[in-house]
């Protein structure tokens, strides 16, 4: 169900499912059991055509990672204090796709990272399916991810790049059929902006 109104093409259920997933994520007593179900629903909304839904998107990550820096409050201090987050080498705000402006805070970026390896591999494996839009959505979904995980999504790049390699390849095979949806460009992007953390 959640698949059907995620990608609904009234704009106004898609908002509505937003808000409704951010509800049952900072709302629910066992919400940590649910995260992993529904992040990625949160993720593809960030991509979303329509402003409000993007925006609804991100506030419920800022608010899901608010919660997780005043859960672990003592690994936030820790992270900070000794300033392990993330490399002085990089600049993390630059070739950042819309909606971001900038890098995500904090707490955002470690929700989003401890809940990520679950269903990272599925979503790489949806860069090759047989529906030229759900690889398309796996696509956008991996440009957020990469946002969000940065150089954490590539500790396995090896067999991440197998499957880029094998998503390129269908994508030009099968160009012509689908041109209109640029998933070629989208794994461009992504492969661009993993490759600042290389």
């Amino acid at each position: 169900t959640l698949a059907e109104l995620s990608s609904h093409r009234n704009y106004r259920v898609r908002l509505r499912c937003c808000k409704m997933i951010k509800s049952l994520l900072t709302n629910l007593p066992d919400r940590n059991e649910h995260e992993q179900r529904l992040l990625p629903y949160v993720m593809l909304f960030i991509n979303d055509v329509a402003v409000e839904v993007q925006h609804e998107a991100l506030a419920c990550i800022n608010k899901c990672g608010r919660q997780y820096e005043r859960d672990h409050s003592d690994e936030i201090i820790e992270r900070r204090q000794l300033g392990v987050d993330g490399d002085e080498s990089i600049d993390y705000d630059v070739c950042l796709p819309k909606p971001f402006t900038s890098r995500p805070s904090l707490g955002a970026r470690l929700f989003v990272r401890n809940n990520t390896s679950r269903f990272f591999g599925v979503v790489l494996g949806e860069l090759s399916n047989w529906r030229a839009e759900t690889r398309l959505r796996s696509a956008e979904l991996l440009l957020i991810l990469t946002v969000f995980c940065e150089e954490h999504l590539i500790k396995d790049l090896h067999s991440t790049l197998t499957n880029f390699v094998k998503a390129i390849d269908i994508e030009l095979a099968s160009r012509h059929a689908h041109g209109h949806l640029n998933i070629l460009e989208r794994i461009e992007q992504v492969l661009g902006l993993m490759a600042k953390y290389v």
